[in-house]
């Protein structure tokens, strides 16, 4: 009781052996891990960059489902600082303080909770979200039939999300809704909310932070941060509110599992890779403007074989460039290089 710690009583192998799965599974739940954050390069002045600091983070569990989020810090004098302008880091743990209120967060401190405040909390009302696919309809994603919506139920099959119309299976409609973030299964035990306000977890992919303009003090900066639930969301980097999602199609068969998250022994895995920039700033002038371009390229590493390059270069109307999977190249683990 004095150490905050737990206490448990085992009187046979049976107990013993539910009660250490018990303990490692809340270890699991709690502990939280972080890949490589992303810092807004100063596109005004090459010779620094920025302050804002994005740092992905995800927990552990023993479900499909692991939550991840996207936090923002800033760096002040080389130490990583919070809402409130106070040290978020304890230097002696390496986690953070858990009166640490990360930007973007309402209400009070998220501290060291992968599921508390960041964009995850910032995530649009699922009647109004702009999740997209490569459904078809040439590249442009934000045509109708990339669309996924209610209304557009019917452009998709049931084998699409993983469904085969047996009984005890949600219909397409409720995979779409709950794709798109509404709470329809309940899942914080109260019926009075209606948004999950729920990311996948960002295990191995590093962020990619863009500035398409503004001003050094308020730069227009975009988010690019991908999941293991397949999604790849752009996210405002001064508000936190998502632009929109894409989920490359291969991933909606996944969606249905995730859905019913049951226990499970194997990490569930979708876009899994760095996603890398590709931007051209003709002039410098730190805008992107004129001929210059946004291109996203990524692979899906333990997720899949396949790469996709995305045109970002107008942020709320995405286009997808190409794809490309070869059977005998295997898992798409390196992250792309670019070069001429």
């Amino acid at each position: 009781v004095n150490s905050g710690g737990q206490y448990f009583l085992a009187d046979d192998v049976e107990t013993l052996t539910k009660t250490l799965l018990s303990i490692i599974a809340n270890i699991n739940d709690r502990s939280l891990s972080f890949s490589a954050p992303a810092v807004s390069v100063n596109t005004f002045n090459r010779t620094q960059n920025l302050n804002n600091l994005y740092l992905t983070m995800f927990g552990a569990r023993a479900k499909a489902h692991w939550p991840g989020n996207l936090k923002k810090y800033k760096i002040t004098n080389r130490v990583i600082t919070d809402a409130n302008g106070v040290a978020a880091v304890d230097p002696a743990t390496g986690f953070f303080y858990n009166t640490a209120k990360s930007f973007w967060t309402v209400g009070g401190a998220d501290g060291n909770d992968v599921r508390m405040g960041g964009a995850a909390h910032q995530l649009p009302d699922p009647s109004v979200r702009n999740l997209y696919t490569n459904n078809g309809g040439g590249g442009d994603l934000t045509t109708a039939a990339n669309l996924v919506t209610p209304s557009n139920a019917g452009a998709f099959t049931l084998a699409d999300f993983g469904l085969t119309g047996a009984t005890g299976e949600p219909t397409k409609d409720q995979i779409i809704r709950w794709a798109r973030g509404e709470d329809i299964r309940d899942e914080d035990n109260n019926p009075a909310t209606t948004q999950r306000n729920a990311m996948g977890d960002p295990l191995h992919a590093q962020p990619a932070a863009i500035i398409y303009g503004g001003t050094a003090a308020n730069p227009d900066a975009v988010v690019y941060v991908a999941t293991n639930d397949g999604y790849l969301h752009a996210i405002n980097g001064n508000t936190g509110e998502e632009l929109w999602s894409f989920i490359p199609k291969e991933f909606l068969s996944n969606l249905t599992r995730l859905y019913f998250d049951p226990n499970s022994k194997y990490k569930q895995y979708g876009i899994d890779g760095n996603v890398v920039p590709v931007v051209k700033d003709g002039n410098n002038n730190g805008i992107i403007d004129g001929g210059d371009f946004v291109y996203l390229v990524f692979g899906l590493r333990r997720g899949g074989s396949s790469y996709y390059a995305l045109d970002v270069t107008t942020k709320a109307a995405p286009r997808r460039m190409w794809q490309g999977s070869y059977p005998e190249r295997g898992e798409s683990w390196s992250a792309p290089v670019v070069s001429r």
